[in-house]
């Protein structure tokens, strides 16, 4: 008794839990052991201090959640306090409260945590066959027992809805010449009387595998008469993948019909979507099929995956996975409250005609947490657009002071509008004139397609807002964005000569309250910096905003400071790209941007 109340004393002494032991004993001549059955006693005591690390992973490491997939948050919690932390209960929440979205493990209680020591829990997450396509932000809180909680942590993760496959024919051929054939007319047709092959090609143009895919060919017709195996395994058609089926068949001389000859082909897979079920083919007799046409799938998954991860916390206190380079996803909560603000941010990265511009979208992905956590603009009013919203009238029905729905976020004289482009830049073919292109424009007639520069400027000064603030992260070169691992490309017409005075002047002096920030000067190229997976205009922006900035340390960033810091940057690092970039800034350049 006096070692066990000697040990309450010390465990009580540091403010730590105590633990009372109950024990019940059994007769010495029965076969059950005695059993102790352990149960903390909670003390309120010396404070803990908790800090946090987070590991995510999702099972095809892409970044993005997918139907019937499971991700898993490792989270790592250290004591550097000198108190205990007792009860620490570790909870997760997805800011869409998608149904399919199932938590297989939540609100995870780690019972006490000893100064200096480290306690780690894992909640993996499930998605559903009917998980929703969304930009989706999950929530970790990490509470203690007496309030001494550790602070919140949040990451944006795209989720995506389940991605069909699509089995189609691409087309038939008819071989009747061979030895197994019985031909009565080499022509590459099927003629009563004969017996020919048959090579059907099937293709995925879904977006999914379509696993274990087998097939089953019939004719409905006792005239026609399938001789070959007529069922078999085709295993997994990726996306685009094409199979052949072979097949040898007959129709003798009686046959009623010559056109749209009943025979009909069933595929199926292991999820039971995209099959085709009793496709009647295109056979007909003394007919030539129509070719096999293999048409080329681009994965919906590769303009979204493998961007960098966007955590949201207290960067003092939280850690989390990173790489080589500054993590601009990492972004700190500033003081800064823009209740009458608007955001326009567009990110176009994928073209029908022409190159990509690398990162592109993932810029806007990350400039779109920046101006809600850092330039303080309601959720709301943060609007952002990619690629497949970037097409036709696009620009003009955004920003035309008449009718563009733009107008009716904008209360002149007092809202404060943020535009943010990153994507290409077209020069008109005499060099006057600058465009912003649609994703489905045709560069070499960018005249008619693309959206002039000059109409932009005068849109924005029409709108009347009490400030503008413009950052293009586009060359207007005619020279497609280049990084490391991507080399330039010619746009359009392919000349890539220097802009001579453009069109549109200064607008920043019709328009006082406009500031204008470009990437590079009319006649550079601007880069693209693969291990941020950004364009490297942006990064450098990001990480001004994060505070790097502040050359005064007066815990504010202004333009000027922001510019300045930018230019050097950007000016230093595409030295080492082979290239020169140099940021320009043009129109109010006090403007303060950020309070810490």
């Amino acid at each position: 008794m006096k070692k066990l109340n000697f040990t309450l004393f010390l465990v009580l002494l540091i403010g730590s839990v105590a633990f009372a032991q109950q024990t019940s004993f059994t007769n010495a001549n029965q076969s059950k052991p005695t059993k102790i059955k352990l149960t903390y006693t909670y003390n309120q005591g010396i404070p803990p201090n908790l800090y946090s690390d987070l590991r995510f992973q999702d099972d095809n490491n892409n970044n993005v959640l997918e139907a019937k997939e499971e991700c898993r948050f490792t989270i790592a919690i250290t004591n550097k306090g000198i108190g205990p932390a007792q009860e620490v209960t570790v909870s997760i929440s997805d800011s869409c409260k998608d149904p399919a979205i199932i938590f297989l493990d939540n609100n995870k209680i780690i019972p006490i945590i000893y100064p200096g020591k480290t306690e780690t829990v894992i909640l993996r997450i499930y998605a559903g066959m009917d998980i929703r396509s969304a930009d989706n932000k999950f929530t970790i809180k990490m509470v203690e027992r007496d309030g001494f909680d550790c602070d919140p942590v949040a990451r944006r993760l795209k989720t995506l809805q389940f991605q069909e496959p699509k089995l189609v024919v691409a087309g038939l051929e008819i071989i009747d010449a061979c030895k197994e054939c019985n031909t009565i007319k080499d022509d590459r047709k099927f003629q009563a009387g004969e017996m020919v092959m048959v090579k059907i090609t099937v293709q995925n143009q879904g977006q999914n595998v379509s696993e274990g895919t087998n097939f089953l060919v019939n004719s409905k017709d006792p005239k026609i008469k399938i001789h070959s195996a007529d069922t078999g395994n085709l295993g997994n058609l990726e996306i685009g993948e094409s199979r052949e089926i072979w097949i040898k068949m007959s129709a003798n001389k009686q046959v009623d019909t010559k056109s749209n000859l009943p025979v009909l082909l069933t595929m199926k897979n292991k999820v039971g979507r995209g099959e085709v079920n009793n496709l009647q083919l295109p056979l007909a007799l003394d007919q030539t099929p129509q070719k096999p046409e293999i048409q080329k799938i681009t994965p919906i998954i590769d303009s979204i995956a493998d961007q960098p991860p966007i955590w949201i916390f207290n960067p003092g206190r939280t850690t989390t996975n990173t790489g080589d380079v500054d993590d601009i996803t990492q972004i700190t909560p500033s003081a800064t409250r823009r209740n009458n603000a608007v955001a326009i941010i567009i990110g176009v990265e994928s073209y029908q005609y022409e190159f990509k511009a690398y990162y592109a979208e993932n810029d806007a992905n990350i400039i779109e947490e920046y101006c809600k956590t850092v330039l303080g603009i309601p959720s709301n009013n943060v609007k952002k657009f990619t690629s497949g919203d970037v097409i036709g009238s696009f620009y003009y029905n955004l920003f035309n002071p008449k009718y563009g729905k733009l107008k009716s976020l904008i209360e002149k004289g007092k809202t404060e509008l943020f535009v943010f482009y990153s994507g290409h830049g077209v020069p008109s073919p005499d060099d006057t004139k600058v465009y912003f292109p649609p994703a489905d424009g045709n560069f070499a007639g960018i005249e008619d397609s693309g959206f002039e520069l000059g109409k932009f400027f005068d849109y924005l000064a029409d709108l009347g807002a009490k400030n503008t603030l413009v950052f293009l992260d586009a060359c207007f070169s005619g020279v497609s964005r280049a990084s490391e691992n991507h080399k330039p490309d010619n746009l359009g017409r392919g000349k890539g000569g220097v802009i001579i005075a453009p069109s549109y002047g200064q607008p920043w002096e019709k328009n006082p309250g406009l500031t204008l920030f470009t990437s590079s000067s009319t006649s550079q190229r601007s880069f693209s910096y693969d291990k941020s997976k950004t364009g490297l205009f942006t990064y450098y922006v990001c990480l001004g905003l994060k505070g790097k900035a502040d050359i005064d340390g007066n815990n504010e960033i202004t333009i000027d400071e922001l510019s300045k810091y930018v230019s050097e940057q950007v000016k230093g690092s595409s030295k080492n790209l082979n290239g020169m970039q140099e940021p320009e800034i043009h129109g109010n350049q006090d403007f303060i941007l950020v309070k810490y």
